[in-house]
């Protein structure tokens, strides 16, 4: 089974680093460029096992995203 990661990250440049890095790394990368993309589509699909959230989103905090995942995970 392959591990779902959650990419949260608004840098254009970073965020396609790491989700080329993530994939080529052979995991499940979906990413997120924004807190509402991050709701949006976790709306969608709420099935992860890993995060990575930039704290520094344009809007929201992504200390109040990582608190949100925190309490609502399954895992």
């Amino acid at each position: 089974m392959t591990t779902s990661v959650f990419l949260i990250e608004d840098d254009l440049d970073l965020g396609a680093a790491l989700n080329e890095y993530l994939q080529l790394s052979g995991f499940s990368v979906r990413w997120a460029r924004s807190g509402i993309e991050f709701y949006a589509a976790l709306a969608e699909d709420p099935d992860f096992q890993v995060a990575i959230v930039d704290i520094g989103l344009p809007d929201q905090s992504g200390l109040v995203l990582a608190d949100y995942i925190r309490r609502n995970s399954h895992a």
